[in-house]
């Protein structure tokens, strides 16, 4: 998934809801290779609205940082954000009360919503 889809599909999480009254700006660090520089992109909340923003420019109170293949897994439901951050697969940092509120403001699941399909092995 390149930087601009998941630019594009940001915005369809988030719950404007969980933003009334409040004005912050995230940093959003997406892994996606090793060896190369994760996409960064900075979020700006303003009373209810997100703005994506492509790059990091230092105004952001908290970041997230997570590999792609586990943003992808959060966004659907296969994988919740407690467990990939007891994994340190998922990292908050910046203001505490801040960076506890980005997974309800983009409708990560605190539990998993759904289960991974078995394949029967013939």
């Amino acid at each position: 998934m390149t930087g601009w889809a998941i630019a594009r599909v940001i915005p369809l999480w988030f719950d404007d809801t969980q933003a009334t009254g409040l004005t912050a700006a995230f940093e959003l660090r997406v892994r996606e290779r090793a060896g190369r520089a994760p996409l960064r992109l900075t979020l700006d909340v303003h009373d209810g609205t997100c703005v994506v923003r492509r790059g990091a420019d230092g105004s952001a109170g908290a970041v997230a940082t997570v590999g792609l293949a586990d943003l992808m897994r959060m966004a659907t439901g296969l994988v919740a954000w407690p467990k990939l951050m007891a994994n340190g697969r998922l990292e908050l940092s910046g203001d505490p009360f801040l960076a506890l509120r980005f997974p309800a403001l983009f409708r990560l699941p605190s539990e998993p919503r759904l289960t991974r399909p078995k394949v029967s092995r013939a």
